[in-house]
């Protein structure tokens, strides 16, 4: 693992990635959305 990916790693917690990872999956499958999301979809 290289250096940066290291500090990376260590820089957040696996259960904040885990609720990261939620909130983006719930948001493409829930609303249909993609990411990186414009404004204007958000809005919708």
């Amino acid at each position: 693992m290289a250096d940066i990916d290291h500090h990376l790693q260590a820089a957040t917690k696996e259960n904040t990635r885990r609720s990261y990872q939620f909130a983006v999956d719930h948001y493409e499958v829930s609303w249909g959305g993609f990411l990186p999301a414009t404004a204007d979809s958000i809005a919708r």
